[in-house]
């Protein structure tokens, strides 16, 4: 089988759980004897770009000529099975899914709900909005929800409007949770081509050689924004009795200042910044539980895998795709609020070595069966055998 993966790269100055998924499945794929092409943009070449080029590539948010012909000669370069778009906003355009589809399968993976809100989160100031539903799209616009800008927001919400009327006529969507799943329907997709296809991450094994039931650590991993909740969870901390427990912060953003006053008064808190992969996988591994505290419904978050994947208990919000991570034998489901947040932390200091080792065990497990490279590689590979034969039956 021979891919075409068609993604357009977030700046690489805001990390981007997107482009991680994508070099992961293409790096599996490959793995699994899958022939892969890729056709990129880069938001980094616009950022830097001279201003009439930043005006010129956002007219062509709308509707890119450049990208649709470049695509179409690549795809008659090398012919894909199959080509897999994740992101296309803004650089290039419904354009590339409309040639896509007159030549070829088409798989989306659905990464957010832009197409219905240019912010993709339904989340605006850190608070929920849906301002922009069912169907009037001009609070977007008015308040610049895509990079901050409102022509840019005016230009992706028509490119995004588009897209979502192409791509219900033929693609198949893999969007990365049953609830973006049910989302998408609700929105007019046919259910017979929407598959769910969850987000993997590498097996970093148990090398941990802290159990879950013996650290006196919480985690938290993120961007420090409202949306993630972390002032939630700074509030709930406060009323946690015990010198013995810290909470560990680890991430940068807008609430990072605040989060360092928090440390001055209490300094069971520890704010570390921002952190490479490499260490978040040890603070996890030195972790009694962690946190995941977000305020939206977000599609799936990597850093719930990521602890599963070592066997780390998780407390969440249970907001969106979170529901379907964690189950009563691997975490808790606390709710949006501080004191449901409180009682989950009260919860998991309070409770025994056991249990709590317990409850790892079972987050592996379940990280093992669903989440692995080669279960979420599987498939991905069972979305493109659809996305063939459906476009078989409809040529026939």
């Amino acid at each position: 089988m021979r891919v075409l993966v068609v993604h357009n790269r977030y700046s690489s100055a805001v990390p981007s759980g997107e482009n991680a998924v994508v070099d992961s499945e293409v790096r599996w794929l490959r793995e699994a004897s899958v022939e892969v092409d890729r056709f990129e943009a880069n938001n980094d070449d616009v950022l830097a770009a001279s201003r009439p080029a930043r005006l010129t590539a956002g007219l062509e948010a709308v509707w890119n000529r450049r990208r649709a012909s470049a695509l179409t000669e690549q795809i008659d370069r090398v012919g894909p099975d199959v080509v897999h778009l994740h992101n296309v906003f803004p650089l290039l355009s419904p354009s590339v899914l409309s040639v896509a589809l007159r030549t070829t399968s088409v798989v989306w993976t659905v990464h957010n709900y832009r197409i219905a809100c240019i912010a993709g989160t339904f989340n605006r100031d850190g608070s929920p909005c849906t301002a922009c539903l069912p169907t009037r799209r001009l609070a977007g616009i008015r308040y610049g929800c895509f990079a901050g800008s409102a022509a840019a927001s005016a230009a992706v919400t028509v490119a995004t409007s588009t897209f979502s009327r192409i791509a219900r006529s033929g693609v198949v969507a893999a969007p990365v949770s049953a609830h973006v799943g049910r989302w998408l329907i609700g929105r007019g997709f046919d259910p017979a081509r929407v598959m769910i296809k969850h987000n993997g991450v590498d097996d970093p094994g148990v090398t941990g050689n802290v159990s879950p039931g013996s650290s006196k650590r919480l985690l938290f991993v993120g961007r420090l924004a409202p949306e993630k909740g972390i002032r939630e969870l700074l509030a709930a901390w406060r009323g946690l009795p015990g010198a013995q427990w810290s909470l560990v912060v680890a991430g940068g953003g807008e609430l990072q200042g605040e989060v360092a006053a928090a440390a001055v008064t209490d300094p069971r808190i520890v704010p570390l910044g921002a952190v490479s992969a490499a260490r978040v996988v040890e603070l996890m591994n030195e972790a009694r539980a962690v946190v995941i505290p977000s305020q939206w419904e977000e599609p799936f978050p990597r850093t719930a895998v990521e602890a599963l994947a070592v066997g780390r208990p998780l407390i969440t919000s249970g907001l969106g795709g979170l529901a379907e991570l964690v189950d009563r034998a691997s975490g808790w489901a606390a709710g949006p609020s501080v004191d449901g947040l409180r009682g989950a932390l009260v919860a998991v200091t309070t409770a025994d070595a056991a249990s709590l080792d317990a409850r790892g065990a079972r987050a592996r497990q379940r990280f093992e069966t669903s989440f692995t490279p080669e279960v979420t590689t599987a498939a991905l590979l069972s979305v493109y055998d659809r996305a063939i034969s459906s476009r078989n039956v409809l040529r026939s």
